[in-house]
């Protein structure tokens, strides 16, 4: 068990790594792997919700083309994040239960209480969210951005789907339109018999003129 113990240490180790190398979803399978380890591990919680709130702050909506940026090299203007997500509630909750998941957040992220690298930023991006969606005025403001941006998108996803291409009927054992020999009659109606090939004599008269 001790071993296991070990084991899990290591594996936190190196998702703190990842954080730093803005790798969340790396960093999030270490952790899990330290959980399957040494689920009694302390601060497993804390650096959970800690990379569960940088995964969530990656979810960027609203994100633009910038067709200057291009040749910039950065084509893409940065979205807004994903305030729910970021706090953890459903989009529809109400402030009661919006306000009781801060709390618990802020128990476990604030870097008072977790000693892990980034749960400063950690925590000020769950301020942020917090202080958008407790008030009403900006949180409706933020649901109107966030529904039209779940409208470009679905629009997208269904004009993706209607221009894909229909799949081709081609034979799977044919090389660039032309099939092989054994294959070339495998298309004809049953209890036909194919017919031979006759052969062709191909002289070549530039070869025996002198």
């Amino acid at each position: 068990m001790e071993c296991n113990k070990d084991e899990a240490r290591r594996a936190i180790f190196i998702a703190e790594r990842k954080i730093s190398e803005n790798d969340y979803v790396g960093a999030k399978r270490f952790v899990n792997k330290a959980k399957n380890l040494y689920p009694e591990l302390d601060g497993l919680t804390q650096i959970s919700m800690m990379i569960n709130v940088y995964i969530s702050a990656s979810n960027k909506i609203n994100v633009e083309v910038d067709w200057y940026g291009i040749f910039r090299g950065n084509p893409l203007v940065e979205g807004e994040a994903e305030w729910y997500g970021i706090l953890g509630v459903d989009p529809l909750a109400d402030d009661e239960a919006m306000k009781k998941q801060y709390k618990k957040l802020a128990l476990l992220i604030h870097p008072d209480k977790n000693k892990f690298q980034g749960a400063g930023e950690a925590f000020k991006l769950v301020s942020q969210a917090w202080c958008l969606l407790s008030d009403k005025v900006k949180r409706r403001a933020y649901d109107q951005r966030r529904a039209y941006d779940q409208k470009i998108k679905l629009k997208a996803r269904t004009k993706q789907k209607k221009h894909k291409p229909a799949s081709s009927n081609r034979n799977p054992n044919a090389r660039d339109g032309l099939h092989s020999s054994a294959n070339a009659g495998s298309n004809q109606p049953a209890g036909t018999r194919r017919k031979p090939l006759k052969p062709r004599l191909v002289v070549d008269f530039d070869y025996y003129y002198f």
